[in-house]
């Protein structure tokens, strides 16, 4: 049985908030907490996988005024969480 590899916050996560979360959670123009560090995007983790699934209408959603992760994106964050929160 072949296994999936562990999702990491290099490989997989830092670029979808790259992409996704910016420019509110990213410096220099962000003005929100910065995920642009591994330390801080694991200690919200939960925050966000939770933000990520609210409805859209819930002005608590995010990302915010743009449209909704993808299922596939959001699944990465809760295996992220899954496989140990691993950096690399």
């Amino acid at each position: 049985i072949p296994v999936s590899p562990k999702v990491t916050y290099i490989t997989d996560i830092k670029p979808i908030i790259a992409s996704k979360c910016t420019p509110c959670h990213l410096p220099p123009d962000g003005f929100k907490t910065f995920f642009n560090t591994y330390e801080t995007s694991k200690s919200y983790i939960d925050e966000m996988i939770r933000r990520f699934q609210l409805p859209r209408t819930d002005t608590l959603s995010m990302p915010w005024n743009l449209a909704a992760l993808p299922n596939n994106q959001i699944q990465k964050f809760i295996q992220w969480k899954a496989d140990g929160l691993l950096e690399k």
